[in-house]
């Protein structure tokens, strides 16, 4: 498994690592384009990023252990290693490479394949000690799931960032402090975006309805001022629009609920020349019960929707 030109993956025997009986998966940074003449950066640098990486994906796998593929040693673990290792996916398929398959896997299942997704998602971004986590890179790309169960299981925390509070502006990067289209980028840019693409599979009007749906950009400073369901609207023309399932139009509705509750706090926060609001303060739940943070878990109950 090839994790870019400079981070290489690669299967292990577990018992080689003093793990369990299993494969692993050993990921280490190369000095040179696929680590020629077999040299693997030790750095400081380079270390610390996979240091960054490994105590990312544990968090991620205390919120939502069956669906996240990540680090199995100890993030705080001294020496530090210029490797580390993660679980093994398996029988698991990369939806980058299986496209089509991906989507039609999800289709058929009215969404389970994103249900999961979005269930992990959820427990991202529910706050923990203040922070919310954002996978950032929730593409395709580190999408696996098992043809076979519908199981998914998500990887590479690489990228992640934590939020503890959320402004408009922010004029230079600060550990914690996020602003909107960051917060939500998993959801929107990630899990509704592949949601209007799994929908439209199949259709007479794929072809031209993917087209506008790959033009949709929520990070667009128009985007900002406006809903998902009116931006969503706005972007695709009414022969797309009815294509979308009923499962696709409540995340929508949802997350359109979830746009106006944070315009509203963000308008409030700067009214108080704050301009800031914490994690904890949006997603408590919502003065509409029904439409609650934690209600987003209807999305993700196949018995549901």
């Amino acid at each position: 498994m090839a994790c870019g030109m400079y981070w290489l993956c690669w299967p292990w025997h577990a018992q080689r690592m003093a793990h369990r009986d299993d494969e692993v998966i050993v990921k280490f940074h190369c000095c040179q384009e696929e680590c020629q003449n077999g040299k693997v950066c030790s750095g400081e640098s380079s270390m610390a990023e996979l240091r960054y990486e490994c105590e990312a994906g544990f968090e991620a796998f205390q919120r939502a252990p069956d669906l996240v593929a990540a680090c199995l040693d100890d993030p705080k673990m001294k020496p530090p290693k210029p490797f580390i290792v993660l679980k093994d996916v398996g029988s698991y398929f990369r939806a980058q490479s299986f496209v089509t398959d991906f989507l039609a896997d999800d289709q058929r299942s009215n969404h389970t394949l994103l249900r999961q997704v979005l269930r992990a998602v959820h427990a991202f971004l529910v706050p923990r000690d203040g922070r919310s986590l954002v996978h950032m890179d929730l593409t395709m790309a580190n999408i696996m799931w098992d043809p076979k169960t519908l199981a998914v299981q998500l990887i590479d925390f690489s990228q992640v960032e934590f939020c503890k509070t959320l402004m408009w502006n922010r004029a230079s990067p600060m550990p914690g402090r996020c602003i909107p289209k960051q917060l939500l980028k998993d959801l929107k840019k990630e899990v509704l975006h592949l949601a209007l693409l799994v929908d439209l599979y199949g259709s007479s009007e794929q072809k031209r309805c993917s087209k506008q749906v790959t033009r949709i950009n929520f990070e667009k400073r128009r985007a900002q001022r406006k809903t998902t369901l009116e931006y969503v609207t706005d972007a695709l023309q009414e022969s797309c629009l009815v294509l979308i399932s009923p499962w696709t139009w409540s995340f929508i509705d949802w997350l359109s609920h979830l746009d106006r509750r944070i315009l509203r706090q963000l308008d409030d926060a700067e009214a108080n020349s704050s301009g800031i609001i914490f994690m904890n303060d949006i997603f408590q739940d919502f003065d509409q019960p029904a439409w609650s943070f934690h209600d987003v878990s209807k999305l993700y109950d196949i018995n549901e929707l």
